[in-house]
């Protein structure tokens, strides 16, 4: 499949976990990344909360953030999705 235009310069910054080669869920997660990447977006993986958060700060451009829900342990997600909903908000006061 051909690559299009970026339709968006926001990055998708996906996150997962310890996901184990060959299973079904790594299977469908490369798949989505891959049809993302096919359609113009720009994929950022991040393999741990520490990993997302650090992304998150270093690229101003992420404008979408698919978490796995059992990310590292059980406040992982979250930890990325607050530091995700500060950076926004941060990012929109300085507009």
């Amino acid at each position: 499949m051909a690559t299009t235009a970026a339709l968006s310069p926001l990055s998708i910054l996906v996150v997962y976990g310890d996901i184990g080669v060959g299973t079904t869920l790594a299977r469908s997660g490369t798949a989505l990344i891959e049809q993302l990447k096919a359609r113009g977006f720009e994929v950022v993986g991040a393999r741990s909360a520490a990993d997302a958060v650090a992304a998150i700060h270093a690229d101003p451009l992420t404008g979408c953030v698919l978490v796995d829900a059992g990310l590292d342990d059980s406040d992982g997600a979250e930890r990325v999705l607050r530091a995700f909903a500060r950076a926004t908000i941060e990012r929109r006061r300085s507009c």
